[in-house]
């Protein structure tokens, strides 16, 4: 199905401007803009299993359509933004995929599966966040190299971007969702888990010392790169170490 020069206005009640139900369904949308007005989202396909959803840009207008709760709603309550699309694919935990069309000006599409874990971390989460549990049920938080419990995994990356307290869709490191650096990487760089800033990856040996004292946990080498994002591939370290401060 194709939805393309529309506009959303005057729903009432809980209604979503497009929900998409049913099997293998296959739905792209472009030039779709307005608002619910009401407690709903533009476009849900929590209702659908196995089924592909593509946002496309051809139409000047593009695709803005919203709701109060949102842009894209998939599975269990997670809520997925124009903005977290431009930046990695989802597929939610009923095998639905929401993606950016081939057309679009997102560079870096990369199709990846979503965990639902709730954000704990006491502030949003931005898409490419490093994150780790914090040991209260499917919480996390963002994780650090600057202490042996702020590194402990299992690290995962964030793949939308929640309010505290919000359920969001997070995948394991290495798993090629994009991961945010302290600095622009290089490609084909050695990675580690920042131990100034939480949340990112850095290309720079954490220092041997520290109050923590800091840690080396190896995430692995950058594939793709885009400003202070990069596609970073291989199979993360399980356990840090007390950083010596030497590479690698």
């Amino acid at each position: 199905m194709w939805i393309n020069g529309c506009v959303a206005t005057n729903l009432t009640g809980a209604a979503d401007a497009v929900s998409i139900e049913g099997v293998g369904c296959r739905v792209q949308v472009d030039g779709f803009t307005g608002t619910t007005g009401n407690t709903g989202v533009g476009i849900r396909i929590s209702q659908a299993r196995n089924s592909i959803l593509t946002i496309n840009d051809n139409n000047p207008a593009g695709v803005t359509v919203s709701g109060t709760l949102g842009d894209v709603a998939v599975s269990n309550g997670v809520v997925v933004t124009y903005a977290d699309l431009l930046i990695t694919n989802v597929i939610d935990v009923r095998g639905n995929e929401i993606r950016q069309g081939d057309n679009t000006s997102a560079g870096m599409k990369i199709v990846t599966l979503g965990i639902e874990i709730f954000n704990g971390s006491g502030g949003t989460l931005a898409v490419g966040d490093i994150v780790r549990p914090n040991g209260i049920g499917t919480q996390v938080t963002k994780a650090q190299g600057d202490s042996l419990a702020n590194a402990a995994g299992p690290l995962l990356t964030m793949i939308t971007s929640p309010v505290d307290g919000a359920i969001a869709l997070a995948t394991p490191i290495g798993q090629g969702a994009l991961v945010n650096f302290d600095v622009a990487p290089a490609i084909g760089a050695l990675t580690y888990l920042d131990e100034g800033m939480a949340g990112v990856a850095t290309t720079t040996v954490p220092p041997a010392g520290g109050v923590g004292p800091n840690q080396k946990l190896r995430l692995g080498r950058t594939l793709i790169v885009s400003g202070t994002r990069a596609r970073i591939v291989g199979s993360p370290e399980n356990f840090p170490v007390d950083s010596n401060g030497i590479a690698p």
